[in-house]
């Protein structure tokens, strides 16, 4: 059995890239007859884009500068329920605590304590700004 990932920007049309692979694969398996090939969507997470200049976006920005973290507004590649929440019409973004860039789901990820706490301040900052 032979499994792969693809994770898309926004910007790729995930249908017309789903079409494209299944058509190479479908190649392959013609070219192959004898070669038991089943290609098959397992799950199919939507690319989530929202514009920097966003209202939401801004917030989140002001309160990661009342926390005193890094501003950084950008895209990754990866899965998450914001996207799902986004294809759904919310408005949505990605925080989490700690470095994600070769951390995240490696061996020995972690977070530290002192990361938990700053991401505390930020939500406590951001719902000031949101809610209160």
């Amino acid at each position: 059995a032979v499994g792969f990932d693809v994770r898309l920007s926004p910007e790729i049309d995930a249908k017309a890239m789903q079409e494209r692979l299944f058509g190479v694969w479908s190649g392959v398996g013609r070219e192959f007859p004898k070669l038991n090939l089943k290609v098959s969507t397992r799950w199919s997470n939507p690319g989530l884009a929202i514009p920097e200049d966003h209202d939401w976006v801004r917030q989140v920005q002001a309160a990661l500068g009342e926390t005193h973290l890094e501003k950084v507004a950008s895209k990754g590649i990866f899965g998450s329920e914001a996207s799902l929440f986004g294809a759904k019409g919310y408005d949505a973004v990605v925080f989490g605590p700690g470095m994600f860039e070769g951390n995240a789901h490696c061996p020995n990820e972690n977070v530290s304590v002192q990361d938990v706490e700053k991401t505390i301040r930020f939500y406590e900052n951001l719902i000031r700004r949101v809610c209160l």
